[in-house]
């Protein structure tokens, strides 16, 4: 993995032009996967998918059951928080409210991709609706 340093370095070269709103994620996608090569070559996209799951936060010795902490959950959430940062800085006020709570890239990630999709699919639903109305119009006239 990437150590923290070199994430920031990494993503700090991308700026999003165009920041996600509630009408342009085609766009906005687009810019988005343009940095999410530099994430991949990384090794850092199972931030985004979820697939990187963090380890534990502290670890237990055998012998006297003290915890320490986990230097490899402190390495892994620095990097986390670089690519969340980075997704953060690329969203509208509007759009940064639905994810404000995540604490994770892979939740925000989701919870973008779950809001935009199903708005994609209903716009779909009504179009299809809108032609199908249309086309019986005309079929009557």
């Amino acid at each position: 993995m990437a150590s923290s340093s070199s994430v920031g370095n990494l993503l700090a070269g991308h700026t999003i032009a165009e920041k996600l709103t509630k009408s342009n994620h085609a766009l906005w996608k687009v810019q988005v996967k343009a940095a999410y090569e530099d994430v991949h070559g990384a090794r850092l996209q199972g931030h985004l998918t979820g697939d990187s799951v963090a380890p534990e936060t502290h670890l237990i010795t055998d012998d006297k059951e003290v915890k320490t902490p986990n230097s490899a959950y402190e390495e892994w959430e620095a990097a986390d928080q670089q690519v969340l940062n980075f997704l953060l800085t690329s969203l509208s006020k509007d759009v940064m409210i639905q994810v404000s709570a995540c604490e994770t890239t892979a939740t925000a990630w989701k919870i973008i991709e779950e809001t935009f999709t199903s708005q994609t699919r209903a716009c779909t639903v009504n179009v299809r609706a809108k032609m199908k109305s249309l086309g019986d119009e005309m079929a009557v006239a």
